[in-house]
């Protein structure tokens, strides 16, 4: 065994927090299901931020909406 998964192993083994060995489980499932962790920049939460407050505020169009435009125009 590596060293490092040894030490990986010791570690987890010395942890006693069920929820803190709940978010590794869940880490770990996301590691092998492929699934990506994406890590934002401060401009992308700005961004994200901002475009939830835009959509709480009912400025967005839908899908209909842009269609009609694009048909009509």
């Amino acid at each position: 065994m590596s060293v490092v998964k040894e030490k990986i192993i010791q570690e987890i083994e010395s942890i006693h927090d069920e929820e803190m060995l709940n978010n590794i489980h869940r880490v770990l499932q996301n590691i092998y299901s492929k699934k990506s962790i994406i890590i934002l920049n401060d401009e992308q939460k700005v961004k994200i931020a901002q475009a939830e407050k835009d959509y709480l505020e009912g400025k967005f169009y839908t899908t209909d909406t842009l269609f009609d435009e694009i048909l009509d125009g």
